[in-house]
């Protein structure tokens, strides 16, 4: 990640999905569809919002939120 935050033009966000480190754990269960909802919303809070400013890397789980995150905001990829 260190390397990519050091190149010019590029930022890198890092984060906990629910119940990891210190976010909340919701008391029911929740789908990887909601989970991508969170990192949409992540992404409007941090301003990330403009057309094909964002590669998105995710492995096993944040995989799946990647893809799921495609369905959510393609114009940005």
């Amino acid at each position: 990640m260190s390397h990519f935050a050091a190149l010019p033009g590029y930022a890198v966000l890092v984060f906990d999905n629910r119940g990891v480190g210190w976010s909340d754990t919701p008391p029911s269960l929740y789908s990887t569809s909601e989970m991508a909802k969170d990192v949409q919303e992540l992404l409007d809070y941090v301003g990330w919002t403009e057309d094909r400013s964002l590669n998105v890397v995710g492995v096993s789980m944040g995989g799946m939120l990647a893809q799921e995150l495609v369905s959510l905001c393609l114009v940005r990829l």
